[in-house]
């Protein structure tokens, strides 16, 4: 567990877990995703103005982006309006069925049984020093 920056050591939501992954799992989620990736851009199941863990979409040419976006709005005399949100935990939110749902309908189903067998019934545990958490 890390200490977030700036937060109160004797709160337990102020640590960050780290989590482990054997090489094998690692080499595993790589292959996956070079699978899963051509499938995505040919399909265009990420929408263009998605940000977050993508190759060139970068904060800075999201920056450029709607910096450009108003530019024109202003340049047109038209309104402009920007929404922007920071979601707490939101991969924590993720539904997971959902989730599995869209990956059966847009993946091949090899691929779903694969990870359907990957995420299911994983389980972890907390170390701090000698000291181990439940499952």
């Amino acid at each position: 567990m890390l200490l977030k920056p700036g937060k109160d050591p004797h709160q337990t939501s102020s640590y960050r877990p780290i989590s482990l992954l054997p090489i094998l799992s690692k080499i595993l989620e790589k292959l996956i995703y070079s699978r899963l990736k051509p499938i995505i851009e040919k399909r265009k199941l990420i929408l263009d103005h998605q940000f977050g863990f993508r190759n060139k979409h970068s904060t800075i040419e999201q920056s450029q982006r709607l910096f450009n976006e108003i530019l024109v709005a202003l340049e047109k005399k038209q309104y402009c309006t920007a929404l922007f949100m920071d979601i707490e935990k939101a991969f924590d939110k993720v539904w997971h069925e959902g989730l599995l749902h869209a990956i059966r309908i847009h993946f091949p189903r090899q691929i779903y049984n694969l990870l359907v067998s990957y995420l299911r019934d994983r389980t972890f545990v907390v170390k701090i020093k000698n000291t181990y958490s439940e499952i």
